[in-house]
């Protein structure tokens, strides 16, 4: 069956056979690679006609990915694609017995958090806008009668595909002081596990996309010892115009 679209555009590459996911997943507005392919899900037909394909994963979208500082745009991620479900069970028997695929992760959230004096975030404070994880597989086994007329009291029903995960959405810190010593997060979903219980199975849902953090402050006044996701570049509070899995740190009041 057809892996379900992700919403928001670009989402989860793959086919219908195992692919190798890549090493990282901080790339706006895309997925590392699932079983679906592109937006819309792989047809598994020719490949693999008894497991339905994973669901791709969510973008944040077009609109969101040409303004990565985050200027003129303020919108959630977009939501991974649901899995499709499986033809028929393999053979012997030869007879139909399709299951549904797992649900597509949600979008991440769009947060802004304004303070005219100072903002703090302490160490077991967080502002999350991640999306989320993509549905596993459900891998059923049920007593059934075979072509030679015996019975197979495990026999294991083709599965339908996993879900594709839900982009980050948006994080906008905006303060003139600014300290973060807990989380800062905009991050895509892990996509759904396959029929092996891993994400590198034939029918494994793809990650979301990440998602977009800005932090409009005075540098100067800026501590950073928490974890952001998206990370800093160069790990610190230091300007940066943003770009592919980058916050944006602009200087107060931008």
């Amino acid at each position: 069956g057809l892996g379900g679209r992700g919403s928001f555009g670009a989402g989860a590459r793959g086919s219908g056979a195992p692919a190798a996911p890549s090493s990282s997943r901080a790339t706006a507005g895309r997925g590392r690679a699932g079983s679906g392919s592109g937006t819309t899900g792989s047809r598994t037909g020719a490949l693999n006609p008894d497991v339905g394909s994973g669901g791709a994963g969510g973008g944040v979208g077009e609109a969101a990915v040409s303004d990565l500082l985050v200027a003129s745009t303020f919108q959630s991620g977009g939501s991974g694609g649901g899995g499709g479900a499986s033809q028929y069970s393999p053979t012997p028997p030869e007879r139909y017995a399709p299951h549904g695929g797992a649900g597509g992760g949600g979008a991440g959230g769009a947060i802004r958090l304004v303070s005219l004096t100072r903002l703090e975030i302490g160490p077991a404070g967080a502002v999350l806008a991640n999306g989320g994880a993509g549905g596993d597989v459900l891998v059923i086994r049920e007593p059934t009668e075979l072509a030679d007329g015996t019975i197979d009291p495990a026999y294991q029903r083709r599965p339908g595909g996993a879900g594709g995960a839900g982009s980050g959405g948006v994080v906008f810190l905006a303060t003139p002081i600014l300290e973060v010593r807990g989380r800062v997060e905009a991050a895509g979903g892990l996509g759904g596990r396959g029929e092996t219980g891993s994400r590198t199975a034939s029918n494994f849902g793809g990650d979301g996309g990440v998602g977009r953090v800005r932090v409009s402050t005075r540098i100067a006044r800026c501590v950073a010892t928490g974890t952001f996701d998206p990370p800093l570049a160069g790990g610190r509070c230091l300007p940066s115009g943003g770009g592919a899995g980058v916050p944006a740190i602009v200087e107060w009041p931008d």
